[in-house]
């Protein structure tokens, strides 16, 4: 039985832990900054307020996904 018996596996569940918290932080900043840039196409169109954040989510999910093969190279 190794000393670093209870840390194995720490460094998977650390990068998943951060890999999830910068897709939920750029998810959040994105959306909350289309709404504010976004304030006069809602004001003007009869979009849905929704489409602008739903997007913003969108756009953050692609640049998360290289980061989902980096972390399936490193669980692996």
């Amino acid at each position: 039985m190794s000393r670093f018996h209870e840390t194995d596996g720490f460094f998977d569940f650390l990068m998943g832990g951060l890999f999830a918290f910068y897709f939920t932080r750029n998810s959040l900043a994105r959306g909350a900054s289309s709404i504010v840039g976004g304030s006069s196409v809602l004001l003007n169109t009869t979009i849905p307020r929704a489409v602008l954040p739903a997007s913003a989510v969108i756009s953050a999910l692609l640049l998360f996904l290289p980061m989902l093969l980096v972390y399936a190279g490193i669980h692996l």
